[in-house]
């Protein structure tokens, strides 16, 4: 799997940490518009503060 990363980071003239950063840069940009998406990371994060409010007394 390694060698097809390589392979594959080559052919665009990245080192394989350049192009798995491209990649995550596009997921997350991929994230942003994805209204769903969007709608479930504020629950998690509504659900999440108010664990924390809880352990905080």
């Amino acid at each position: 799997m390694m060698a097809g990363r390589k392979s594959a980071a080559r052919a665009d003239d990245q080192t394989v940490t350049e192009a798995v950063r491209t990649a995550i840069d596009a997921h997350i940009e991929e994230r942003r518009r994805d209204t769903d998406f969007k709608e479930r990371l504020r629950r998690r994060h509504e659900e999440e503060r108010a664990l924390y409010e809880r352990l905080a007394r």
